[in-house]
């Protein structure tokens, strides 16, 4: 028993020595590396190109993502130095590559964490090259085209997002901002190629841009329309819609193309999915967000009557609601909400999926007898559409 317990000791003081020594050879490279940094002589631009593109990114791979070597390389004087904006741009668009394949994301299968160690790679990467002195000199073209690779050709929603904020967050410290144009046509590949959540968070990201707040209003309907006709789940459609209503140029909308847009939402077969959702909650909440745009209250009342009856023909409670509230809807005649009423009886709308409609203030019809005779006639109108045993039973 004591043999063994002094065999055991013994092993542990001869690890422990193994390892002290392996320390201190660690040291010595480390010093021996930094030596060698400060003895490198100055580097014109294409040397510089040369020592940045041969650092490989096989070697990120290999490592599971760590980027000791490449920040070495970016720490270095004469890289900083020598390494221009147009050198800079060439290696990201050269690194874009890579991470925009499946293979990139393959790459870390063996990591505990695949999606994180690839994103926390890719985004080091670009944070890196974007951290050079030059990259304040990057044109919004050029960085255009790297945020238009991403959306494009980004096989991984969540890397694309982690790109993309990277490339964003470097966007406002550039010198040149992005255009209006630019990040208009960026959104419109973001509704285009991606999906789901990885959509809405894309999105979230180009709003924030300055450029969004320039934007036309002529872009925003044209985003907006494209938006309601995504073929992708209800509440994505839904929250991109809401994002892009919030934009300064969507309250310069006019009445017809708020009216198209109200079209498009409510033929939206996204939101209109029986299968995964209730319509009712989003295509009511999309009419709702419209309803709140300025160019709504420039409906005239026909296009009121007639969304009113497509939204009461589907039982949109939310779309009656909100169009119950525009002006337009006030000048409707009593034997227009009437028929709107006798609708409602014959699709089976409840009675409080009515009370928007019946709520409106009366508009007296005009008639010879009187306005007191016009208006007791109006009420008698409504009131034989009204009773309650028409419409179906039940809590909202």
């Amino acid at each position: 028993m004591c043999d063994l317990l002094e065999h055991v000791i013994r092993r542990l003081q001869e690890l422990r020595q193994q390892h002290r020594e392996q320390w201190q050879q660690l040291q010595g490279q480390q010093q021996q590396q930094q030596q060698q940094q400060q003895q490198v002589p100055g580097l014109n631009s294409d040397e510089a190109a040369l020592v940045l593109s041969s650092a490989p990114l096989s070697y990120l791979q290999a490592r599971g993502g760590k980027l000791a070597g490449l920040e070495r390389l970016c720490s270095m004087q004469c890289i900083q130095e020598a390494a221009g904006a147009s050198m800079i741009t060439a290696q990201l668009q050269k690194a874009l590559d890579v991470f925009c394949t499946p293979h990139w994301m393959g790459a870390f299968r063996l990591c505990p964490e695949p999606a994180a160690a690839a994103c926390s790679s890719s985004t080091g990467v670009v944070r890196l090259l974007l951290g050079l002195p030059a990259a304040a000199r990057i044109s919004a073209d050029q960085l255009a085209l790297c945020l238009d690779k991403v959306l494009v050709q980004c096989a991984d929603n969540v890397l694309c997002e982690a790109l993309l904020e990277e490339l964003m967050c470097s966007a406002g410290r550039l010198l040149d901002p992005l255009q209006p144009q630019a990040l208009s046509r960026l959104m419109q590949h973001c509704l285009r190629r991606q999906t789901g959540r990885g959509m809405v968070a894309c999105m979230q990201l180009l709003c924030r841009d300055p450029a969004a707040q320039q934007l036309p209003a002529s872009s925003v309907f044209k985003l907006l329309l494209s938006a309601l006709k995504l073929r992708q789940g209800p509440f994505t459609v839904l929250r991109v819609a809401q994002m892009l209503s919030q934009l300064p140029a969507a309250a310069q909308l006019a009445a017809d193309e708020v009216a198209e847009l109200l079209s498009a939402a409510m033929d939206s077969e996204s939101m209109a999915n029986r299968i995964f959702i209730n319509p009712a909650d989003t295509v009511g909440q999309a009419v709702h967000v419209l309803c709140g745009l300025p160019g709504a209250h420039g409906l005239q009342t026909l296009q009121v009557l007639q969304f009113l009856e497509a939204a009461i023909l589907e039982s949109y409670y939310q779309a009656i609601r909100a169009l119950c509230a525009l002006p337009g809807a006030r000048e409707l005649q009593p034997e227009q909400r009437a028929a709107l009423l006798a609708v409602g009886k014959v699709v089976g709308c409840r009675l409080d999926t009515m009370m928007p409609l019946v709520q409106l203030p009366l508009v007296p019809q005009l008639a010879v007898g009187g306005s007191s005779s016009s208006s007791s006639s109006s009420r008698q109108l409504l009131d034989e559409q009204l009773p309650s045993a028409h419409f179906s039973a039940g809590d909202p």
